[in-house]
């Protein structure tokens, strides 16, 4: 999986997004994890790079629906810390 942040001009504020592939489909999903946002989000740069990370669990969730629709998110990252990517 690929973890990479965004900004977001609604909100104003970065984002980190997560991008995998599960059964010959390519997913990009925005990550809700507290955690996962706090690593990711504490390298101060607007560019967007891409993390890699291996060996990890996720928890995708459907959320409460905005404008009827329901969008997934991945609400939580499992991951041994010596996977983590370092900065």
């Amino acid at each position: 999986m690929y973890v990479y942040k965004i900004y977001d001009e609604i909100s104003g504020r970065f984002k980190i997004r997560g991008q995998f592939l599960y059964n010959e489909h390519e997913y990009d999903l925005t990550i809700t994890d507290v955690k996962a946002e706090e690593f990711f989000l504490m390298k101060d740069t607007k560019c967007r790079i891409k993390y890699r990370i291996k060996n990890l669990y996720l928890c995708i969730i459907l959320g409460e629906p905005l404008e009827d629709y329901c969008y997934k998110l991945l609400a939580g990252l499992i991951v041994n810390p010596k996977d983590l990517p370092l900065f």
